[in-house]
């Protein structure tokens, strides 16, 4: 059950950041390219997570975590995407 709570956190807060990121790119006009920056700097910063926890006492690094990071960041892109097709 921890490992789940655990999973959905990371899920959820790595689409909020996602979603801050692309708020803030806002000097960016092509929807892609916004997409584009937002997915590399989320992603960027959880594998600086994931190498961080590795010298950090009683934790370790994860590809999970990682990939549920990712995924994240992902399922907040498709929204905006479907948002944008449809005219939102």
């Amino acid at each position: 059950m921890g490992e789940l709570i655990s999973y959905t956190t990371h899920f959820l807060l790595y689409a909020v950041l996602t979603a801050l990121f692309y708020r803030g790119l806002t000097n960016i006009d092509s929807p892609t390219m916004r997409s584009l920056y937002a997915i590399a700097l989320s992603a960027g910063y959880a594998i600086t997570d994931e190498i961080h926890q590795a010298y950090v006492p009683n934790r370790n690094t994860s590809l999970a975590d990682f990939a549920v990071d990712v995924l994240g960041s992902l399922m907040f892109l498709g929204l905006i995407a479907l948002a944008r097709r449809r005219g939102a």
